[in-house]
């Protein structure tokens, strides 16, 4: 597999299908619970589990303008002569997420050039998701622009292939006997034939192999514009101070982020307030004790193609937001949400901000407030850990960011040791990386809140764990780690055994599941009539919440840890507690013992239960004394020990038809047979 270069697009691309139309709520009715979310329509799922994963586009090629091709390849990367005009783009596409295709609302902006020769044009980056810096060629005959197809757009040199701009039909594989595609221009637009539906649709491919990268668009509509909204720009003598921010997200978590503010005269920059884009700013005007910041300002394009734009929303809508501006408190606080939204007029969020407040940082020595790793999940990249760094200290002061670092760490069976990030782990490290400067990122595995493990990664962690450290005020100051649990440590249980050949024990535990070793056997058991039936556990794992019986050829049982989910094993009469319990006197309770050189479940006469110990239960007047283990673990026998039943038994309690020399029970009596 090889990995897109941008993780975070299919967060985007999720939150564009979601986004598909404006927000329709009284104002009046608004309540922080309800604003903006489940508001907007579910993506379109065309397809579950037969979409291929495109292909990954090394960094050079997916974060840089395309090289120049060798010239076995033809691709214009340069910008040719013309007139230059702007398009916007709507219109649907498709994108992968997991093994799924979804349909997702195209935006954005084109450009185009014409030729002075009236004729030839050059569209660029033609493909929504496939923003690579390169143009194709196209011809005006009448009142449709020719391009033909395929047209290369991106050489990617560790492949020796290109990624060629063609259709794809309803099977998802490229239509190579399509010569060439049209758009009818009328008006200012350019409109996109013959692709109208999901069932064919404009993409891409890789030459080398035909495999598909871009899955396409239909519906594609360009609409000139006269200008392309242009993103904020602070003056460059701006002299600005570090402040953070405070606040709740869109899932009513709490959030914070480093900011930088500056202010000259009236004018207030801020900037740090788009996650995906945190180098853009947002002016605002001082007016008193307010700052106001319109809405509908332009942070820029995520990845060249995902538009995001600071918007305000209120009891009257979309609204110019307002902070109350406290100069002796240096803080700026407001009601209203402050979104990071996909359109300018129109709410289609990526994320949400209520009860926002902004603190000026002041730097002073003090301990960091314990980060939190918030998940550990294997993706179709491997596996990444997603965890949240407060840059406040522990009394809710906020930190000085470039003073705040971060280590993760690992825990084998109580070995804890801290993760260091290698060229060879993580190809795009210059150096050996543990502490982690807070914010770092190299645009591959290391994001703001998010780190793809690698090779790293391993399945005997216990845990996973992070610690945060701050070295403002002139002193260094730690967390203590903070775990995420994977599985719990192993457990060894010490087996009972009457012939040093077989080994047995019981185990209980109601909220971490275990994998036996290769030498034990798992079984459940189910009362039925005067025997108890016992049912091989085959994959040898105990989910969280069952009691079971365990059989070993080794005196130590070997419980591992186990991510398995909790889950209530068939056939299963056998109990538990994580604690010592007391009895229920309306209950005759069994338990596993070696009385009388018999390993079995015998009546249990103490006052409380062992923790974590399997236990049989019975009416209080049953006549059965013991339970003992069949032969081969298959079965146990209610053996009423002391009635004469005549029938010969095993030291094991099984039935013995025609007993030969070796020592047996028989009438509640050992008898040796010569």
């Amino acid at each position: 597999m090889k990995r897109l270069n941008l993780s975070l697009l299919m967060v985007l691309f999720a939150a564009i299908a979601f986004a598909q139309g404006p927000l329709k709520v009284n104002p009046q009715q608004i309540t922080k619970s309800d604003i903006l979310k489940g508001k907007f329509s579910s993506p379109q799922m065309l397809r579950e589990g037969l979409a291929n994963a495109t292909r990954g586009i090394p960094r050079s090629g997916a974060r840089m303008a395309p090289r120049k091709a060798p010239s076995d390849y033809y691709i214009i990367s340069e910008q040719p002569e013309g007139e230059l005009k702007s398009y916007e783009r709507s219109g649907s596409y498709l994108y992968v997420s997991g093994s799924s295709l979804y349909v997702g609302t195209q935006s954005g902006y084109v450009s185009i050039v014409y030729d002075a020769d009236g004729e030839t044009v050059y569209i660029k980056d033609p493909l929504m998701g496939a923003d690579y810096g390169s143009w194709v060629e196209g011809t005006i005959i009448g009142d449709k622009l020719v391009v033909s197809v395929p047209q290369n757009l991106l050489y990617v040199a560790d492949y020796d292939a290109c990624i060629a701009m063609i259709p794809i039909d309803s099977y998802r594989t490229a239509d190579e006997t399509a010569e060439d595609i049209t758009y009818t221009i009328t008006d200012g637009q350019l409109t996109l034939d013959g692709f109208t539906s999901y069932n064919r649709t404009l993409g891409a491919y890789w030459t080398d192999d035909h495999t598909i990268q871009v899955y396409g668009e239909f519906n594609t509509v360009f609409t000139e514009v006269d200008e392309v909204p242009v993103p904020v720009e602070a003056p460059a003598d701006l002299a600005t101070e570090e402040w953070f921010m405070f606040a709740y997200d869109h899932n009513d978590a709490e959030y914070y982020a480093s900011l930088q503010i500056g202010f000259d005269g009236s004018d207030v920059y801020i900037q740090g307030l788009c996650s995906y884009l945190p180098d853009a700013w947002v002016k605002g005007t001082l007016s008193g004790s307010q700052v106001l910041v319109p809405t509908g300002q332009y942070y820029g394009s995520y990845g060249g193609q995902y538009d995001m734009w600071f918007v305000g929303y209120g009891g009257s809508g979309i609204e110019d937001v307002v902070f109350s501006y406290d100069a002796v408190a240096n803080q700026l606080t407001t009601d209203q949400l402050v979104i990071l939204n996909g359109a300018r007029e129109s709410l289609s969020y990526y994320a949400y901000y209520s009860d926002v407040v902004i603190t000026k940082v002041v730097e002073k020595a003090a301990t960091p407030a314990d980060p939190v790793i918030t998940s550990l999940t294997n993706s179709q990249y491997g596996y990444y850990i997603a965890f949240t760094i407060p840059i406040v200290d522990t009394n809710g002061d906020g930190l000085v960011s470039s003073k705040l670092s971060y280590v993760i760490y690992s825990d084998v069976e109580g070995d804890i040791s801290p993760l260091t990030f290698t060229p060879a782990t993580h190809i795009y490290l210059d150096e050996d990386l543990t502490e982690i400067p807070y914010g770092f990122t190299e645009d591959y595995d290391f994001y703001d809140g998010q780190i793809y493990l690698n090779e790293l990664y391993s399945e005997d962690w216990n845990r996973i764990g992070i610690k945060s450290i701050y070295t403002g005020g002139g002193e260094t100051n730690e967390t203590e780690i903070q775990w995420c649990v994977i599985k719990p440590y192993a457990v060894t249980l010490e087996g009972k055994s009457v012939d040093n050949v077989d080994f047995y024990a019981t185990y209980y535990d109601s909220e971490n599941s275990y994998e036996a070793d290769a030498n034990t056997t798992v079984y459940t058991a189910v009362v039925n009539g005067s025997e108890l039936e016992l049912t091989e556990v085959a994959d040898g794992i105990i989910p969280a919440g069952n009691a079971v019986v365990l059989k070993s050829t080794q005196a130590k049982i070997t419980l591992a840890g186990s991510t398995a989910a909790a889950s209530v094993l068939a056939n299963n009469d056998l109990q538990g507690s994580d604690e010592a319990q007391t009895l229920d006197a309306d209950q005759t309770y069994y338990v596993l013992s070696g009385t009388n050189d018999v390993v079995g479940f015998y009546k249990f006469t103490g006052a409380q239960l062992g923790a974590h110990k399997a236990y049989i239960t019975l009416p209080a007047d049953a006549a059965v004394k013991a339970l003992t283990f069949g032969e081969g673990a298959t079965g146990i026998a209610l053996v009423e020990r002391g009635v004469a039943d005549g029938v010969w038994y095993s030291l094991q309690g099984v039935r013995v038809a025609q007993p030969t020399k070796g020592i047996y029970l028989r009438n509640g009596k050992k008898v040796v047979v010569k």
